[in-house]
């Protein structure tokens, strides 16, 4: 494998990463929604939400390190991750 190609393999592990956080994030907050409905107690979801999108963002920064290291101009689908 080349470099270049050992860069886009780390991308693309990044991207899946960050793709399967935002379903299990919207997964969360779901089930919050459907928790609070039935006036369950969430305050441990919100903790685990605040720290899944403390996350993400993190991933989002590691994302565009990665992309500006490797030459990407814009890291290939970091502006549309990032809108998201």
């Amino acid at each position: 494998m080349t470099v270049e190609s050992h860069e886009e393999a780390d991308l693309a592990l990044v991207d899946a990463h960050i793709e399967e956080l935002s379903q299990r994030i919207i997964d969360l907050q779901e089930r919050m929604a459907t928790m609070a409905a039935q006036q369950y107690e969430t305050r441990n979801q919100s903790l685990l939400l605040a720290t899944m999108q403390e996350v993400m963002k993190d991933l989002h920064l590691l994302r565009a390190d990665m992309a500006v290291a490797s030459g990407m101009e814009d890291g290939g689908r970091q502006s549309c991750l990032l809108r998201g």
